[in-house]
């Protein structure tokens, strides 16, 4: 996504689309994952639909705020820019605080599961 507003239009910038989306949804798979390996068998279902729930809450945020950057900037190529900025950068930092943090294992075994 922060490649977006740097590459040069037309093809180049749908293979960087293409790879931005394609790349992103590894997040489902993963997260999905992770909340199994860490939730307690009769808390699973709870777990993951929650966590469901509030990722896809980002379907009903997104649109309306990346509408309001659009309409506020100097035209809507600038707005599109800082809307696909902001969205490389919270899909940037998320990525690395997940890499620092993560450590299913651990959470098992602090929370009583290891084994």
């Amino acid at each position: 996504m922060l490649l977006l507003p740097v590459t040069p239009a037309g093809a180049a910038q749908i293979v960087v689309l293409t790879i931005a989306f394609s790349v992103g949804t590894i997040f489902n798979s993963v997260s999905i994952a992770v909340n199994a390996e860490i939730s307690p068998t009769r808390q699973r279902a709870a777990v993951m639909g929650t966590c469901t729930g509030l990722v896809t809450t980002a379907g009903l945020i997104a649109p309306y705020l990346t509408g309001q950057i659009i309409q506020t900037a100097d035209s809507p190529a600038a707005g599109y820019t800082v809307s696909f900025t902001i969205a490389g950068v919270l899909l940037l930092a998320s990525g690395v605080l997940a890499l620092l943090f993560m450590r299913p294992e651990h959470t098992r075994n602090h929370i009583g599961l290891g084994g």
